[in-house]
């Protein structure tokens, strides 16, 4: 029986059940969101950090880093 049926009592064992099942449902939820949040973070801090890496590799005028630029037009 379902608690939104007319027969349906609250008794011990449906307390106890209904209890647990919902404890079980709120773990999982929680942790799927901790999961979902944490990789949010991590995919971010990845791509600020690939983003610092390659600015610094590629400056934002290579000329005046390297004269490879200045020889190739001449």
């Amino acid at each position: 029986m379902l608690p939104t049926t007319f027969e349906f009592r609250w008794d011990a064992g449906h307390m106890i059940f209904f209890g647990v099942f919902y404890a079980v449902v709120i773990a999982i939820f929680t942790s799927l969101v901790y999961v979902a949040v944490k990789s949010i973070i991590d995919v971010y801090r990845d791509m600020t950090a690939r983003n610092e890496a390659n600015a610094s590799e590629h400056p934002e005028h290579p000329h005046e880093a390297t004269n490879e630029a200045v020889i190739a037009k001449s």
